[in-house]
C-alpha cells in the first residue's frame, strides 16, 4: 500500500523597482494607431503596468499600449505598477486630405437663381478647419458666403451674368476642388433688357447722360441711371437725365420697377419738333410695383392715361412743367390713387373743373396743382385732406367762396396762402371764406417784448400783418407809407406786425440781414412791434427774435411783401395775394384800409416852384467837341431841391457811370448837366403827382412823360445837332429796384450810332461804398450801355424762345447805325461783328467767342461772351471788349468829330493801357425763365418827333 502528499509551488514574486517608456512615435493622426511598449526593472520583474489615456476623447490606449487617435490635440499615456510610473506624450494630427469631392460637378442655372455645392473629403474623418469657395468670374457667378469664409461643407453661388465658368473649393489651405457653373439668362431678363433698348433708341439722339447702356451681357446698375433689385436680376429703378424722347411701350416689360424718374432740362427742348415727344404709354399701367412717378421738365404730349390711376401702390406722383400735354380735364379716376402721399401736377395745362374725388386721396400731404387751366370751385370734399403740409393751386382760374370745411385741415390757416393766388379769386370771395386768424405761440419782438400775437389781434379792430421782404429797396416806402397811416389809424382800432423771414444759416450774413429789416423799420419811423423768424433749426432761439410754428410762417409765402389783414371778426379781411398788380398790392392794401378807418393819409406837397427848370454845370469837357449828359429828377419836391438831396444824388450817379473803362479814362470829353425839376410830391403814392408822371411797370420797366423830359433837356442843351445825342438820366425818388432806357432813332443817320436817350432809374438814398453806389452797375448797362454804346441786352429768357422776325428786322436796322454791335444774327466766327477779337491773344482772358442768346431772346441771336455788365449786372460791372471798342469808337467820333478813324490795333494798345476793375450791383439776377429785366424801349421817333408829340 502506497502512500502520497501534497506539494504547493509558489511563484516568485518579482517587483518592478522602475518603468520607462520605450521611445518610438509621439505623434497619430486621428483614426491611426501606434504601438507604445514600456521597459520594466528590473527585467524579470513578475508585476504587469496599467496603461490610461489623460483623455480619451482625444486618444485611446489599450492594455497593449496600442494609442488610436480620436481628436485633434495632445494626450499624456500613462503605465503605472504600484507606486511606480511612466509617461509619455502623443499628439494627435489631422490627417492628410487624400481626395475632395464637389457635388454636382456640373449645373446649369438662371440668372438670379442660386447654385449649391457639397464636398466630400476622403478620408472621412479629416478635420474640417477653413473652407473657400471662390468663383473664376465673379461677373458670371459669385459665392454668397461672407469674406471670413465660414467653415460650411456646402457652398452657395448665385447666377449674375450669362456664360460658364468654373467654382473652387479649397479645404484647410491643402486641398481643393473645381466645378463647372454655365448660367442663362432667363426670358424675362432679355425682355427687360429690350424694354431699356427701346427707350434709350427713342432718346439716344437727344440724350447725354447713358454711360454703359447698351453693352454686351446683362443689364447691370453699370447703365447709368439703372438700379437693380439686390438679386441683380431685375430692374428696380430708373432714373433719367436730360433725355428727350417718346417713352416706349416695351416699358411694360419692367414688371419689378419701384421708381421711374425723368429730370429734364427744358431748355434743350426748345427747337424739337413736338414729333420727337409721345405720350405717357397706356402700358405704364402694367407696372403694379410702382411705387414713385417723379417727372420734371420732360414734354409729355396728348392725355395722362387712365391705366395710371391703377397703380394702386403709387406713393409720389409728380408730373411737373410737361409742356405739350393736351388742354384737357384730369380724370376723376386719379381718386383711385389712394396710397398717394404726394401729388404734384403743376404746370400741365389741364382745364375744366378740379377733380372732387381728390378728396378721397387721405394720405396725402402734398398737393400741388398750380400752373394749369382749372376753373371753378374748390369741392368742399378737399376738406379730407386733413394730413395736408402743402396745398397750392395759385395760377389756375379758380374762384368763388372757399368751402368753409377745409377749415378742418389743421394746417389751413398756414397754407391757403398758395390756394387764392393768381387765381380769379376777389376780396369778397376770402372774406366770404372766413379764413382764420393764425394761431401762434408768444413771439418775441425786436424791441424784446414778448407778444401774445393771438391776444393781439383780438385786441385790435383790425390788423395788419406783413410778411416784409427786407431784401427789396422798395420796401422803405412801403413801410413809410404804413406808418402814415399808422399814425392816423391806431386810435380808431388799427393794429400793425411786421416780421421778416431771415433765411440764413450762418453768420455774419445772418447779422446783417438782421439789421437790414431794423434799419428799414428805422428809418420808415415804424412805432409798431416787429419781430424776425430766423427759419434754420441749428440757430439757437435765444439768439435773436424767433418765431415759429412747425418751421412755417404766419401764413404761407405768397407773393413778395404780402399783406393780410385781420378783420373784426377775427378772419381774413383783405390779402394782397389776390392782387394781380405787384407793383400796387401794398398800396391797394393801405387804400383798403383808409376806407375802413375811415381817415386819409397825408403827403407832402411842393411850396415853391421857384428852382424848377434851373441847371448847373456838373462837368465841362476839357477835351474834344464834348458829349453831352443831362441828369434831372422825377419825385424831388421843393424841400428836396433846397436841401440839396437831389444835387447830391445827380453827382454820385456821374460819378458811378464813369467807375469802368472805357468811361473812366474818357470822362473828361463829357459835359455833364444837372437840371432841377420840382415835383408837387415826392412818392409814387397813386394820389401823388410828379413832375415827369413817373410810373413803375412789370419787372424792371420804368417809365413817364419823356416828352416832357426832353423839354427840360433843352433848357441848357440848346442846338438841335447836340439835342440828337443826348443822354437825359432821370433819376427817380424812390428805392425800387428798376431801370429802363428809351432809344430814339437818329436826325442824322451819317451819325455813328446816333440818336437821343431817355433814361429813367430809381436812385433814393443810394448806399455809397468806395465812392460808387449800389446803383452803380445800373447806371452803367442803362447809360453807359444803352444810352451811350447803343449796345445791346446780352441776357435771355428760355421764355422768349426764338428771336421774332419783326426783332430781326430791328437789329438789322440797328446794326445799318452800328447800334447792338455786340449781338449777331449769326454764330459764325467769321461773319459775326466782333470777329477781329476772336482768338485774339490780347483778349485771351476774357474767352470771346460767340454764344447764343442775346437782346432777351434764348435762340437766333449770339454774343461774344459769357458775362459782361451788359447780361448779369449784378454780378459784372465790366463790358467786354468788343462793347468797349464800340464805346471808344461812339466816344471819339462824338467829341473828335466824324473825321476820327477806328483802328483796331490802336485801339488795343489803349485797351491794354487802361484796365477795368470788376465791381457788383445791387439788382437779383433773374430767372432764366422769368422775363423781368427789361430791354431798351426803341421809340422808332426821332427826339425832334418825340417833343412835337408825334
Amino acid at each position: 500500500k502506497s502512500a502520497t502528499c501534497q506539494v504547493t509551488v509558489s511563484k516568485k514574486v518579482v517587483p518592478v523597482t522602475a518603468i520607462e517608456f520605450i521611445e518610438t512615435d509621439h505623434s497619430v493622426y486621428i483614426g491611426k494607431s501606434i504601438q507604445l511598449s514600456v521597459k520594466l526593472t528590473p527585467s524579470n520583474a513578475t508585476e504587469t503596468p496599467v496603461l490610461t489615456s489623460s483623455d480619451e476623447s482625444i486618444a485611446t490606449v489599450d492594455e497593449n499600449g496600442k494609442v488610436t487617435g480620436v481628436s485633434l490635440g495632445n494626450v499624456t499615456i500613462t503605465a503605472a505598477v504600484g507606486d511606480k510610473k511612466a509617461t509619455y506624450s502623443v499628439e494627435v494630427h489631422n490627417p492628410l486630405i487624400e481626395s475632395i469631392t464637389i457635388e454636382p460637378s456640373e449645373i446649369t442655372i438662371f440668372q438670379g437663381d442660386t447654385a449649391r455645392f457639397t464636398i466630400k473629403v476622403d478620408p472621412p474623418e479629416v478635420v474640417i478647419k477653413r473652407i473657400i469657395w471662390s468663383s473664376s468670374d465673379n461677373s458670371i457667378v459669385r459665392s454668397t458666403l461672407d469674406e471670413n469664409y465660414e467653415v460650411k461643407n456646402d457652398g452657395s453661388f448665385v447666377g449674375v451674368g450669362s456664360g460658364t465658368t468654373t467654382v473652387h473649393v479649397s479645404v484647410n489651405a491643402t486641398s481643393s476642388a473645381t466645378a463647372n457653373v454655365t448660367v442663362v439668362e432667363p426670358d424675362y431678363m432679355a425682355k427687360e433688357k429690350a424694354a431699356l433698348m427701346a427707350f434709350y433708341n427713342a432718346h439716344k439722339n437727344h440724350w447725354s447722360h447713358h454711360d454703359n447702356w447698351g453693352a454686351d451681357g446683362p443689364v447691370t446698375s453699370a447703365w447709368e441711371g439703372v438700379e437693380m433689385d439686390p438679386t441683380g436680376t431685375h430692374v428696380k429703378g430708373l432714373q433719367i437725365w436730360d433725355g428727350l424722347g417718346k417713352i416706349p411701350k416695351e416699358i411694360e416689360d419692367l414688371t419689378e420697377l419701384e421708381y421711374l424718374s425723368f429730370n429734364c432740362n427744358l431748355e434743350l427742348s426748345y427747337g424739337l419738333p413736338k414729333s420727337t415727344f409721345g405720350p405717357l404709354p397706356k402700358e405704364i399701367g402694367n407696372l403694379k410695383k410702382l411705387k414713385r412717378i417723379v417727372m420734371y421738365d420732360y414734354p409729355l404730349t396728348g392725355k395722362l392715361p387712365e391705366s395710371l390711376f391703377t397703380l394702386s401702390n403709387l406713393e409720389t406722383l409728380y408730373i411737373v412743367r410737361s409742356q405739350y400735354m393736351d388742354n384737357a380735364p384730369l380724370s376723376s379716376s386719379i381718386g383711385q390713387l389712394t396710397n398717394l402721399e404726394q401729388l404734384d401736377l403743376n404746370t400741365n395745362n389741364f382745364s375744366g373743373s378740379l377733380p372732387k374725388e381728390i378728396g378721397n386721396l387721405t394720405k396725402l400731404t402734398w398737393l400741388n396743382l398750380s400752373y394749369n387751366s382749372f376753373t371753378g370751385t374748390i369741392p368742399a370734399s378737399y376738406s379730407g385732406l386733413r394730413n395736408l403740409e402743402n396745398f397750392d393751386l395759385m395760377g389756375n382760374g379758380l374762384s368763388g367762396t372757399l368751402p368753409a370745411s377745409l377749415a378742418k385741415i389743421e394746417r389751413f390757416p398756414l397754407i391757403w396762402g398758395r390756394t387764392v393766388q393768381f387765381n380769379n379769386f376777389t376780396q369778397e370771395d376770402v372774406r366770404k371764406s372766413k379764413i382764420p386768424a393764425p394761431i401762434s405761440p408768444p413771439v418775441k419782438t425786436i424791441s424784446g417784448k414778448e407778444l401774445d400775437i393771438e391776444a393781439f389781434i383780438k385786441g385790435n379792430k383790425y390788423t395788419v400783418l406783413f410778411d416784409v421782404a427786407a431784401d427789396y429797396p422798395e420796401v422803405a416806402e412801403y413801410l413809410a407809407s404804413l406808418e402814415n397811416l399808422y399814425k392816423k389809424g391806431k386810435s380808431k382800432g388799427l393794429g400793425v406786425l411786421t416780421f421778416f423771414d431771415n433765411n440764413s444759416n450762418k453768420e455774419p450774413d445772418l447779422s446783417r440781414r438782421d439789421q437790414l429789416f431794423k434799419d428799414l423799420l428805422k428809418k420808415s419811423g415804424a412805432e409798431w412791434e416787429s419781430f424776425i423768424r430766423h427759419m434754420y433749426d441749428e440757430i439757437p432761439t435765444e439768439k435773436a427774435p424767433f418765431y415759429a410754428i412747425k418751421g412755417d410762417g404766419m401764413y404761407p409765402y405768397g407773393s413778395i411783401n404780402q399783406i393780410v389783414i385781420i378783420g373784426p371778426d377775427g378772419t381774413v379781411d383783405y390779402t394782397t395775394l389776390v392782387d394781380s398788380d405787384q407793383k400796387k398790392n401794398v398800396e391797394n392794401a393801405l387804400k383798403y384800409l383808409e376806407k375802413a378807418l375811415n381817415v386819409s393819409m397825408t403827403h407832402y406837397e411842393s411850396k415853391s416852384y421857384s428852382r424848377d427848370g434851373n441847371y448847373k454845370t456838373l462837368q465841362k469837357a476839357s477835351t474834344g467837341k464834348g458829349i453831352d449828359l443831362v441828369i434831372t429828377g422825377d419825385a424831388f419836391s421843393d424841400r428836396d431841391i433846397t436841401g440839396g438831396t437831389f444835387e447830391k444824388a445827380a453827382k454820385q450817379a456821374m460819378n458811378d457811370l464813369f467807375m469802368v473803362e472805357p468811361l473812366k479814362s474818357m470822362k473828361n470829353r463829357f459835359n455833364v448837366y444837372m437840371v432841377e425839376a420840382v415835383s408837387k410830391n415826392d412818392e409814387y403814392f397813386s394820389r401823388c403827382s410828379t413832375v415827369f408822371s413817373g410810373v413803375f411797370g412789370s419787372g424792371s420797366a420804368v417809365g413817364g412823360d419823356n416828352k416832357k423830359v426832353l423839354e427840360y433837356a433843352k433848357k441848357v442843351i440848346k442846338t438841335d445837332d447836340k439835342m440828337d445825342n443826348v443822354m437825359v438820366l432821370v433819376l427817380m425818388n424812390s428805392y425800387r429796384d428798376a431801370g429802363t432806357t428809351y432809344m430814339m432813332d437818329p436826325a442824322d443817320e451819317s451819325i455813328y450810332a446816333g440818336g437821343a436817350s431817355v433814361i429813367w432809374i430809381p436812385y433814393k438814398d443810394v448806399t455809397v461804398t468806395g465812392g460808387y453806389s449800389n446803383m452803380a452797375t445800373t447806371i452803367i448797362h442803362e447809360v453807359g450801355g444803352h444810352g451811350l454804346g447803343k449796345l445791346a441786352d446780352e441776357y435771355s429768357y428760355l421764355s422768349l424762345g426764338e428771336v421774332t422776325s419783326s426783332e430781326v428786322t430791328k437789329i438789322n436796322k440797328y446794326h445799318k447805325w452800328n447800334r447792338f454791335t455786340n449781338i449777331s444774327l449769326t454764330s459764325n466766327p467769321n461773319q459775326v461783328l466782333w470777329k477781329q477779337f476772336i482768338g485774339d491773344s490780347a483778349f485771351a482772358s476774357e474767352n470771346i467767342g460767340v454764344y447764343e442768346g442775346g437782346d432777351a431772346f434764348w435762340s437766333g441771336v449770339w454774343r461774344p461772351t459769357e458775362q459782361s455788365v451788359m447780361n448779369d449786372s449784378y454780378n459784372h460791372s465790366a463790358f467786354n471788349a468788343p462793347s468797349r471798342s464800340q464805346l471808344y469808337t461812339r466816344i471819339m467820333k462824338l467829341s473828335e468829330g466824324s473825321s476820327w478813324k477806328y483802328d483796331y490795333n490802336t485801339f488795343k494798345t489803349w485797351d491794354k493801357a487802361h484796365p477795368t476793375k470788376v465791381a457788383t450791383r445791387s439788382i437779383a439776377e433773374t430767372d432764366k425763365e422769368e422775363h423781368v429785366h427789361i430791354p431798351p424801349v426803341l421809340l422808332g421817333k426821332t427826339w425832334k418827333e418825340v417833343i412835337d408829340g408825334r
